[in-house]
C-alpha cells in the first residue's frame, strides 16, 4: 500500500469533513505512539472493507493520513531525544 500525502490544504475539503478533521486533529495529538498506532490498525482495517461507502471512505483515508502524521511525529521526536543523548554522552 502507498504511503499517504500529509494533509496541508483542507481547503477544497466539504465542511462537514474539515470539521471532522479538526477535532480528530485534537484529539489525536493527545494520543501516544501505541494508542495512536492502535487506531490507525482499526482504520486500516476498516478501510480494506469492501462494503464501504464511498464518503466514509475518504473520512478514514484522512483520519488514517492524521494518526499516521502523529506517529511519524512522535518517532521522529523521539529519535532527536535519542540523538541527543548520544551526543551529551559521548566523550570529548
Amino acid at each position: 500500500m502507498p504511503k499517504p500525502k500529509k494533509i496541508k490544504d483542507q481547503s477544497s475539503f466539504p465542511e462537514d469533513i474539515k470539521k471532522t478533521l479538526d477535532e480528530d486533529k485534537l484529539t489525536i495529538q493527545e494520543l501516544s505512539y501505541e494508542e495512536s498506532l492502535e487506531k490507525l490498525n482499526t482504520l486500516l482495517s476498516k478501510l480494506q472493507n469492501e462494503s464501504l461507502h464511498v464518503d466514509d471512505l475518504k473520512i478514514s483515508y484522512l483520519q488514517a493520513t492524521l494518526y499516521l502524521e502523529h506517529c511519524e511525529n512522535l518517532l521522529n521526536t523521539i529519535e532527536q531525544e535519542v540523538v541527543e543523548i548520544e551526543i551529551d554522552e559521548s566523550p570529548l
